[in-house]
Parts: structure tokens; C-alpha cells; sequence
């Protein structure tokens, strides 16, 4: 059996359990029996998983490091996968204590800075195979993108190069819990904006705390371009009409390059700083580094030099879309087969 340890809430936000909701389900795909372990999550966002159909395991937060509360449910020769940015879940007293129980464990870990000591590291961003990570000589690491995880939607999918225009149409998402609160603040300077803009989607995630006001910032605004979509249910429908995009550094960011969408990055922390920073660097994508500490006219003077440098085709998202396997789940399935046979 599989397990998920992933947490989604207003304060890491959604893209942990997100991202193992997938990986769970090329699992199943497989036969494998997958379950989710909470501590920490809303039930709404419980519920969702449940709705796919996965078993529920609930522990008390603060036995989230007690390997006692793992072995109530999990048996030997299971693997339990850690999604978190917590070090005390890639190695220490809970991951030797489950290993020495014949549990196997897996974890993601984008900072290289901790000791890992799981059987199994998965990163699956661009510039993980550059990283210096401490590892057991028994850790098998699956590093670079060709195990990025995407959501079903995205798989086995024929993509087209898109073409950014001016005017554009344009796409503002800041994550599912908006981690910065930058929704509110764009809507402050995209009128000042708006000439640049053919029309403007605003997304709105399920855990972003100011849905409420931006609906009703929104109605003040009475700008016939701005288009307001909470919780879309197939956000590749909203990035097929859209060709520039502002976005934090999450996996929207690895999406909208599949459909060749033109972005301008604003990293929520330090570590998706680290590599969107690289891919600025790379004429990936345009980086605004810590945009919820600018005043909005800096803001404005920051976006409006990155748009400036779209329209000289500064940046190539074809370059970065050629370095994306949009099937990278299946490598990573084949890898936690191998580990529980």
C-alpha cells in the first residue's frame, strides 16, 4: 500500500496535495491500494480527496513526527510519501523508525540544505539535478523534469506553440491560497495597466482568504475586460485563451509553459525564489522577486519593464516547454512500484 502524507491550507497553500492526488492516482491506475494521511487540512479539502475515492488516515498534529501514529495504520512493506517543506520529514527519528519497520518512505524536497534519509527523493524541478544533496547510499533520487507531475488534464496531450500578442489576453492566478495576497494588490494597478490587455481572467483558488473582496473589488472596478473564475474545473480550457500570464512560482507556472503561455513569475518564498530566479536567468520566464514588500508603483514599474521585454521577445517559453515531460507521474509510479515489490 501507498500512502500520501500531504497537508492543504491557507498556510502552505494547495500544491503539496495536489501534486500526490495525481501521483495516487496513476497508482491506482497500477492496482495499488492509496491512502491519504491528514493532520493539518481542512475538511472541504478532505473531502475532495475522499471524493476521489482514496482512503482517509487522520493523525493528531502533533504526532505528525511520532512514528507510532504511522504504524497504527501503515503495514510493513507499504511506502509513505512525505509532500512538505518540513526537514523533519526526510529524515530523523520518524523515517529510521519506519524503515527499521520494513515501511518504506519517499520524500519531496526541493532545498537540498537537510539531510535526506528516505529510500526515495523526488524533485522534480528544472534545476534539481544541480543540487547538492546529502543522501543515504540507499536513497534513490529522481531528480529533473522528466518526473514532473502534472494533473491528469495534461497528459497524453498534443499541445500547440501559442503566440503572445499585444494586446494580450491575460491571466492573473496567484496559487490556490494567493500565499503573497497579491490577487487584492493587482487589482489596485491593472487598471493603470489595462492598455496592454486585450482581456484579464482573474482565478481565484478555494483557500485564497480574500475571495470575498476581490468578487466585490471586482464590481467596483466596472472594467468590462476583467473576468473574474473562481475554482475552474478545467483550468487548461482558461490557459488555451490566454498568451501572457502572472503567476507565482508554482506548477501553474510548469503548466502554462506546455501551452507556450508567456509569464511573469512572482515567487511566494524563498524557495521558489531559488529556481525561478535560474529561469529568469535562462529567458524562461520574467521574475518579480518579492512583490508583496513594493509599494504599488514600484509594482507597476516592475511589470511594466517585464512587459516591455515580452514585446521584445526577451523570453522563449517554447525553449522552456522542450524541457517538460508532461508524463513524468508515470516514471515516477514506475519507481514506488519498484521500492514495495
Amino acid at each position: 500500500m501507498i500512502f500520501f502524507k500531504a497537508e492543504a491550507n491557507s498556510s502552505v497553500g494547495g500544491g503539496h496535495l495536489h501534486r500526490c492526488v495525481s501521483i495516487a492516482k496513476e497508482c491506482r491506475s497500477k492496482n495499488v491500494q492509496v491512502g491519504f494521511i491528514f493532520a493539518n487540512t481542512p475538511a472541504s479539502e478532505q473531502k475532495k480527496v475522499m471524493d476521489e475515492g482514496f482512503s482517509i488516515f487522520h493523525i493528531k498534529k502533533e504526532d505528525e513526527i511520532n512514528p507510532k501514529a504511522y504504524l497504527e495504520f501503515a503495514p510493513p512493506g507499504s511506502l509513505i510519501f512525505f509532500d512538505t517543506d518540513i526537514p523533519l520529514f526526510y529524515s530523523g527519528e520518524l523515517i529510521d523508525e519506519l524503515r527499521n519497520k520494513n515501511i518504506k518512505t519517499a520524500c519531496y524536497a526541493i532545498n537540498d540544505e537537510f539531510k535526506i534519509s528516505t529510500d526515495l527523493l523526488l524533485n522534480a524541478n528544472i534545476i534539481a539535478k544541480s543540487l547538492n544533496y546529502s543522501t543515504e547510499s540507499y536513497t534513490n533520487k529522481l531528480l529533473g523534469p522528466k518526473y514532473m507531475i502534472f494533473h491528469e488534464i495534461f497528459q497524453n496531450k498534443v499541445f500547440n506553440d501559442g503566440n503572445l500578442t499585444f494586446p494580450a489576453d491575460l491571466l492573473v492566478y496567484f496559487g490556490n491560497a494567493d500565499l503573497l495576497r497579491l490577487t487584492l494588490r493587482f487589482l489596485d494597478i491593472l487598471p493603470a495597466l489595462s492598455e496592454n490587455f486585450k482581456s484579464i481572467k482573474v482565478l481565484v483558488g478555494s483557500l485564497n482568504p480574500d475571495s470575498d473582496t476581490i468578487q466585490n473589488k471586482i464590481k467596483e472596478i466596472q472594467n468590462e475586460k476583467i473576468e473574474l473564475i473562481i475554482n475552474s474545473p478545467n483550468i487548461s480550457e482558461i490557459y488555451e485563451k490566454v498568451n501572457l500570464a502572472f503567476v507565482s512560482g508554482g506548477m501553474s507556472m510548469f503548466e502554462l509553459s506546455l501551452f507556450c503561455v508567456s509569464t511573469v513569475v512572482f515567487p511566494s518564498n524563498e524557495r521558489e525564489n531559488r529556481y525561478v530566479k535560474f529561469m529568469d536567468k535562462q529567458n524562461y520566464v520574467a521574475s518579480i522577486e518579492c512583490a508583496n514588500l513594493l509599494s504599488n508603483n514600484e509594482l507597476m514599474k516592475s511589470i511594466s519593464l517585464a512587459i516591455i521585454n515580452h514585446r521584445n521577445k526577451k523570453y522563449s517559453t517554447k525553449a522552456l516547454k522542450e524541457l517538460i515531460n508532461p508524463n513524468g507521474i508515470q516514471n515516477i509510479v514506475n519507481e514506488f512500484m519498484l521500492s514495495i515489490q
